[in-house]
């Protein structure tokens, strides 16, 4: 996805999301039970999600116990609530190579969430580092606020170059997120 949204806008492309097992593939490819493999599952509905992919789920059913159900209400309702942003431009932060937390940013200038951070830990270990990011094409200048996993809004100072200096602390294959808007409201 990471290289594609190069040459297309995500949603303009789909992605597929096994459920059940496709053209014989082999049984390490699929999610059933869902219940079984929850933490793969929550990471490849963020991962679609987040970079505003559509995902062709082929399987019978999106969860089948109430854990996975939470699963798929939490990054539904994620997408549901942020989808202008998500949709938008991306801006890509960091590259992903497994050695390291990798991280996209949607981002429009015309919209009150001026930009959307997605970070993906796909380590086995914690990680607590600063990113460097860019927020040029976000239109943010000067201040900004954030917002982490919705959060309430706190101001962050940007430096004259647009960049913020954003501090992530992540567990062991996690997934997290950042909103930035103009405004703390």
């Amino acid at each position: 996805m990471f290289d594609t949204s190069y040459t297309y806008p995500p949603s303009s492309g789909w992605m597929f999301l096994p459920l059940i097992p496709y053209h014989e593939g082999p049984p390490d490819s699929i999610f059933v039970p869902l219940s079984k493999n929850i933490a793969d599952y929550d990471w490849a509905l963020g991962m679609y999600f987040l970079y505003a992919v559509a995902a062709e789920i082929r399987g019978y059913e999106l969860y089948d116990n109430e854990d996975t159900k939470q699963v798929v209400i939490k990054w539904t309702t994620i997408f549901k609530n942020h989808r202008d942003i998500l949709i938008s431009d991306i801006i890509h932060v960091r590259r992903p190579d497994n050695q390291f937390v990798d991280c996209i940013m949607h981002v429009n200038p015309f919209l009150s969430e001026k930009g959307f951070i997605a970070v993906f830990n796909p380590l086995t270990t914690t990680v607590n580092t600063t990113l460097q990011i860019s927020l040029y094409y976000t239109g943010l200048s000067g201040k900004a606020y954030l917002s982490h996993e919705d959060q309430a809004y706190v101001p962050v100072t940007l430096t004259q170059l647009y960049n913020l200096a954003l501090d992530v602390y992540m567990e062991p294959q996690s997934i997290t997120y950042y909103v930035l808007s103009d405004s703390p409201n």
